[in-house]
């Protein structure tokens, strides 16, 4: 897709709270929630699939992840990513990374084996933390792709657009996914009234599609 395109942020609210020190978690919630990636193309990346200074995160097809993360359909794509994006990533290498020797974005760091990359059972952990701390019974990370893909088409982006950003193997993949994205939306107004009281940015459409 060359150069990021630039468009609509995330929802500003509360920062992220899940817990009080872990830094990797608001960075992997803001992956989900802005460039709209699967959970399994996060546990995925690789620093190098970062491109911080064009401002975009390249999502990589491989099916050798030791930590068994796959990008659904084996569909490579690059997609703009923003400033909330730079930040979180570097608040977690500040902070809690350092120099640990990876090349995986995400890995065990309070769990063991130390080092090793993340799976998606250590992100069951964290999804239970969100709901207890929000109050949001049905989060998953999907839904945060969810309010990625309705945010846009709200905005008018065309849903070619949209599809090649979120990966789908067809527009029309999009199409029938958010085929009224009128009532996703104001879904997910209820939800952020909540979640911003309890201190979690965005909005959470309550859905459980592979799309």
């Amino acid at each position: 897709m060359g150069t990021a395109t630039p468009f609509p942020p995330a929802p500003q609210g509360k920062p992220v709270q899940t817990s009080p020190d872990r830094a990797a978690d608001p960075f992997l919630i803001t992956l989900l929630n802005e460039p709209g990636l699967r959970l399994g193309e996060a546990l995925g990346l690789r620093h190098g699939d970062l491109r911080l200074r064009a401002g975009e995160v390249r999502v990589v097809p491989r099916e050798s992840n030791v930590n068994a993360a796959r990008a659904k359909g084996l569909k490579a794509r690059t997609v703009p990513i923003g400033t909330a994006v730079l930040d979180t990533y570097a608040d977690y290498m500040e902070s809690e990374y350092g120099t640990l020797d990876s090349d995986y974005v995400f890995v065990n760091l309070f769990r063991g084996p130390h080092g090793a990359p993340m799976t998606a059972d250590s992100v069951k952990d964290l999804s239970k933390r969100l709901r207890r701390h929000s109050g949001v019974a049905h989060y998953s990370p999907h839904a945060l792709r969810h309010t990625y893909a309705t945010r846009l088409l709200r905005a008018k982006v065309p849903a070619e657009v949209v599809s090649e950003l979120l990966g789908h193997a067809s527009v029309q993949t999009t199409i029938d996914t958010y085929a009224n994205p009128q009532e996703l939306h104001l879904m997910g107004e209820k939800l952020q009234v909540a979640s911003s009281e309890r201190g979690l940015t965005g909005t959470l459409p309550r859905h459980n599609l592979a799309a």
